[in-house]
Parts: structure tokens; C-alpha cells; sequence
């Protein structure tokens, strides 16, 4: 986890900064216009070239040469500070090792930037964990780097006092980079011009044509298999039957074939435009984080959770938007900041992640978007399983008859829960609309349920809701071997049916659980409750 803090950053001050954490998952930013929530966003695009130059960090240079660093940033330095301040800003950067890592330190690493311009970093702390101990830079190098490692010479480090700073896989130099090779996709993202051009992290115009063109029409398979991907999201997205993609004769634009008919990309409306370039730019990027401004943008509702969880499976760790939709964020997002502005002064802090259902529910429009012969609610246990299910759902083609919400565990599965999920069976009109899936949390096969669950059980007996409280432990015990190992990696292995996660060296992050489900095969699910119950949830009113 990266945690982040702006001082004096453009609407932030001293008194009133933003810090937030990004991480693996989503992290969503909500306000009104002009808050603040692009602030919180594009600072890691205004300090790239800083944080580029990690070597740097932490006090050292490739000879071991104690040194400083003054680094340009775009844009212009001084639009970054807050205007009604004569201080400077600050930027701070904090890493927390996991717990693989030789010695639990903490990493604090700030970038100032004066009222003349100047960017540089301001400071460097380093503590030990358990005692809170500050280690004192500059660190030279001492150790040597394993074979192959492309992070030497950090492989160990020491102060002038003795002071060791050990990473056996050093996690900070891993997050700089991975904020170095992250993106930032502003909230004007539709447009195709004539002439090379670039949008902040998004290349429009003949840049990206080119681009796409040489992927297309070239020799190498990876390349060609990337390119059939977008166009099968897209495709997916949409609802098409068909679609193609190619670059124009003339290379200025996208010709777009859907269903059998041609068409100028301009020709098919804004939010196809933008499905296309946005995703078309993160295939060729492959982003760590994404960056993204109202990824609801000229996008029906029903179509923005698919399209988040489609856009972050081409991010390697993770997606932070900015939205004015409570809905959104609350159903989608690992943390959700509320940012506000009062007094020309932002302020950012944690947003209440349990939110009432039937609230949630009005927050993504839900009666004035989706018709009601073909809309549903599906009721899940967290955030974690939205995206998870979102996924499934998707690949039974599904997902668009679907509102999945989030009960917050313990919030709502328990005792005297009635008149909360009475409501969200009023307000998506009546109980044969409404579905629910949770964990059994079970220790063993057989084993009774706790009264929590018996309750929530009792709920939804009494108000003619479908629920399914699984079998076995856990969503994340029925995937399946191969696709854990492709959706986070060959040193996780499946679960047994009642082992818990992160137990035994075998766990992975539960939020990570919708990464495993894009790689699953439904047909891996046909013989158990899990993916019956899903293969039976209807589509239309009977």
C-alpha cells in the first residue's frame, strides 16, 4: 500500500491536506466539481519525472555518492502550489514493507516545491517499525544485488552510523516504479484528431491510429492477440454482435465495422469512442495504476461497474477514479475519499464505506435506469465480491440484468436486518427481483452455521428472497488452480474447500479474488452450489 499526503498542493493546504492510500483493487475519490478530486489524481502525473529518478530516494547515486536532486515536472512547477498560501508544497510518499521483507521499516520520502519553482526532494525517513526508531540517509550500498535483480546496487544498505536498511526484495524501489509506470486518463478522453497529440497519459489522433494500425497489421502474435482483446471487451460492452477496428486508409481516424455495417468512430457517439481509445491506450501502456477522471462518462449506468472492472484488468495493480457517483464508488471501490471544498480550502477524508442498501440503491438511479423486465439486484458480502461476481456474471452474460450491492458483512448479515432489505425489495419491486449470495464461513463440512448467518438466513426466508450461503468456506475456495496461478501468480495455490485465506503461505489479497475469477472457466463451477446458483439466475421475469 502507497499512502500519500498533498500540502500546500493546489486546493490543499498545511491545515487541511489529502492523504489517501492506493493500492492493489480501487480507490475511488467522490465531490462536486472543482473539490479537488483530479488533484488528488493527476499529482502523480505532475511529479513523474521526479519520482522517475528513484535512485535517488533513498540518499544515494549508482557510485555510492551521498546526493540531491532537482527535477523539472510538468506542467509549469508553480500552477502546483496553493495560490493563497506563501509556503511551499509538499508531497510525501510513505511505504509500509510487507511482511516478506528482512526488517519492518517505514519509508517517508517527500518532494518539495518552492514559490520559485524548484522540485526536489526535501526529505528522506526511515523508521523502524516496532520501536519507531528514525534511521538516518544518506545509505550506501554494502550488499549485492541476487542474480538477475534489476534493482541493483540496492540490495543493502548502510548509514555512516551503522544503521542497516535490508529489502530483501526492496518493496519502496518496487512502488516508486510502480507509480512511475502508472497513467493518467483526464476526463476529455473521446476525441480523434487530425495530427499527432497527447492528453495527458492518453495518445489521440494519428499517434494512437499508428499505433494501432502497426499492432493490427504487423508480424507479432502477442501484438495481434492484444489487439483482438479490446475489440472483444468493447464488443462485450456494447452488446454487438460483431465488431472490427481498423485504422482508416488515410490513417487520420478509426473505421469501426458493428455488426456488418462501417462506420467513422466519430459517427458512433462519444461513449464508444471513449471505450475504444481508453482501453486501446491502456493496451499499449500496460499501466501498474490507472488513473481515471468520471469513468462514467457518456456511459449508461449499467455499463460503468463492467467497464471499471473490464479497464482494470489491463492494470497491473490497480485503478483510483474520481466520480460524482456515491453509487458507483460505494459498490465498486476497496476505499472511497470524500473530497470537499469550503472556502476556496479542499479537504479529503475516508468516506463511510457501509452504506444503508436501499440509499445505495437510489445512488445508481437504479428505478430510472433499468427497465423492469430485465433488472435484478444481487446482494453480496462486500466490495470484493461486487467485482468478483460482476466478473462471473459477465462470463454468462449476465452481468447487465444485474445490480450487485455490497451488504458489509456483519453490517447487514445479522439479527434484525428486515425493514433494510425490505426496502431494497420495495424499491426494485418485489422479492423474485432480488438475490443473494454469502459466505458460510464454515470451518468444516456439515458444520452448523453461527446465528449471524442463521439470522440473515431467517431474513430472507421471511421476505421470498433466493439465497445461496455456500458450501464450502468462501468464494475463493471454489477457484480453481489454473486460474489462480494466472490471476496472481505460480506461488499461490487453491484452496481447500474450508481453509481460510491467507493461511499456510497459500493466501493472496482478498481483493484480488475478481483478477482470479477473469481467468476462471464457468465450466470448472457446473458441478457445485456456487455455480449452479449463478447458471440459474434468470435474466427476465418469468
Amino acid at each position: 500500500m502507497i499512502k500519500i499526503t498533498l500540502r500546500n498542493y493546489r486546493g490543499f493546504t498545511s491545515e487541511s491536506p489529502a492523504t489517501f492510500t492506493i493500492g492493489d483493487g480501487f480507490t475511488a475519490f467522490v465531490g462536486r466539481n472543482n473539490a479537488g478530486k483530479s488533484t488528488c489524481l493527476r499529482a502523480i502525473f505532475e511529479l513523474k519525472n521526479v519520482i522517475n529518478n528513484h535512485n535517488h530516494w533513498l540518499g544515494v547515486d549508482s557510485n555510492n555518492t551521498p546526493t540531491s536532486i532537482q527535477c523539472p515536472t510538468e506542467p509549469d512547477p508553480i500552477v502546483l502550489l496553493n495560490y493563497d498560501s506563501t509556503l511551499p508544497a509538499f508531497v510525501s510518499i510513505e511505504i509500509e514493507p510487507d511482511i516478506d521483507c528482512d526488517m519492518a521499516q517505514l519509508i517517508q520520502s517527500t518532494i518539495r516545491i518552492d514559490r520559485d519553482g524548484r522540485v526536489f526532494l526535501s526529505s528522506i525517513k526511515v523508521f523502524e517499525a516496532n520501536t519507531n526508531q528514525e534511521l538516518t540517509p544518506p545509505f550506501k550500498n554494502i550488499g549485492t544485488a541476487e542474480s538477475g535483480n534489476p534493482l541493483q546496487p540496492f540490495a543493502q544498505l548502510t548509514n555512516s552510523s551503522g544503521q542497516t536498511l535490508n529489502f530483501r526484495y526492496m518493496k519502496f524501489i518496487h512502488a516508486l516504479q510502480s507509480l512511475s509506470q502508472s497513467v493518467y486518463y483526464g476526463s476529455y478522453r473521446n476525441a480523434i484528431n487530425e495530427g499527432a497529440a497527447q492528453y495527458y497519459d492518453i495518445a489521440v489522433g494519428t499517434q494512437l491510429i499508428a499505433q494501432w494500425d502497426q499492432w493490427k497489421a504487423g508480424a507479432n502474435v502477442a501484438y495481434k492477440r492484444a489487439i483482438a482483446k479490446v475489440q472483444s471487451d468493447v464488443k462485450r460492452l456494447l452488446g454487438y454482435d460483431t465488431l472490427e477496428i481498423n485504422a482508416s486508409a488515410d490513417n487520420k481516424t478509426l473505421d469501426v465495422i458493428v455488426n456488418g455495417h462501417p462506420f467513422k468512430l466519430a459517427d458512433l457517439g462519444a461513449g464508444v469512442a471513449e471505450l475504444i481509445i481508453t482501453l486501446s491506450n491502456a493496451l499499449v501502456r500496460k499501466p501498474s495504476f490507472i488513473f481515471i477522471d468520471e469513468p462514467e462518462s457518456h456511459l449508461h449506468p449499467s455499463l460503468q461497474v463492467d467497464f471499471l472492472t473490464t479497464l482494470a484488468g489491463y492494470a497491473s495493480k490497480g485503478i483510483a477514479f474520481s466520480t460524482h457517483s456515491i453509487g458507483l464508488a460505494r459498490s465498486v471501490a476497496d476505499r472511497t475519499y470524500a473530497i470537499t471544498r469550503q472556502n476556496e480550502i479542499s479537504s479529503c477524508a475516508l468516506f463511510e464505506k457501509q452504506a444503508h442498501l436501499a440509499e445505495l440503491l437510489g445512488n445508481l438511479s437504479y428505478s430510472g435506469y433499468y427497465p423492469a423486465e430485465s433488472a435484478f439486484v444481487l446482494l453480496v458480502e462486500g466490495t470484493t465480491e461486487v467485482k468478483t461476481f460482476q466478473v462471473l456474471l459477465r462470463k454468462l452474460k449476465k452481468d447487465h440484468a444485474y445490480v450487485i450491492l455490497p451488504l458489509g458483512g456483519k453490517s447487514l448479515i445479522r439479527e434484525n436486518t428486515d425493514i433494510e432489505i425490505n426496502e431494497v425489495v420495495r424499491i426494485a419491486g418485489g422479492a423474485n427481483k432480488v438475490f443473494a449470495i454469502i459466505d458460510s464461513e464454515r470451518k468444516e463440512k456439515g458444520e452448523d452455521l453461527d446465528k449471524e448467518h442463521e439470522a440473515f438466513k431467517s431474513t430472507c426466508e421471511k421476505l421470498g428472497i433466493s439465497l445461496l450461503i455456500t458450501e464450502r468456506r468462501a468464494t475463493e475456495n471454489y477457484f480453481s488452480n489454473s486460474a489462480i496461478k494466472k490471476g496472481v501468480g505460480n506461488n499461490f495455490e487453491a484452496l481447500t474447500e474450508f481453509s481460510k485465506l491467507n493461511t499456510d503461505g497459500k493466501g493472496w489479497n482478498k481483493n484480488e479474488n475478481w483478477r482470479i475469477a477473469d481467468y476462471e472457466t464457468m465450466d470448472f463451477f457446473t458441478e457445485n452450489d456456487l455455480g449452479k446458483f449463478l447458471y440459474n439466475l434468470p435474466t427476465k421475469i418469468v
